[in-house]
């Protein structure tokens, strides 16, 4: 997984930390693991909040992900509402993280 890190690294000069086997480092938005980020119900799937096939890459490396039940999961890819918020969500977490204007260099998008 450390070609992720790299390209991240070279191409954006963004630097992530440790990436588990799947290519996911720890979450950004919150640190319990156990529940659905929404409805705090056990949790069934890690959902990107950027995806796509490299975006989805990108996501996972820079910690931009949730824990969600199925339901959930399901809305986040249904619910326009839902995506565009997920999505300003990632912007302002990547800007605070990583600095001021990250999100839109690395995903080349502007939500806020």
């Amino acid at each position: 997984m450390s070609d992720v890190r790299d390209m991240l690294l070279q191409k954006y000069g963004v630097e992530v930390g440790k990436l588990d086997h799947n290519g996911y480092s720890e979450s950004l938005i919150t640190k319990n693991m156990d529940e659905c980020f929404n409805c705090h119900r056990p949790y069934e799937n890690w959902h990107e909040l950027q995806y796509g096939t490299s975006d989805r890459k990108k996501s996972k490396a820079l910690g931009l992900w949730i824990p969600l039940c199925r339901e959930c999961h399901a809305m986040a890819h249904r619910k326009k509402d839902v995506i565009d918020d997920y999505h300003k969500l990632a912007q302002q977490t990547c800007d605070n993280y990583y600095g001021k204007g990250t999100f839109f260099k690395v995903f080349g998008r502007n939500y806020l």
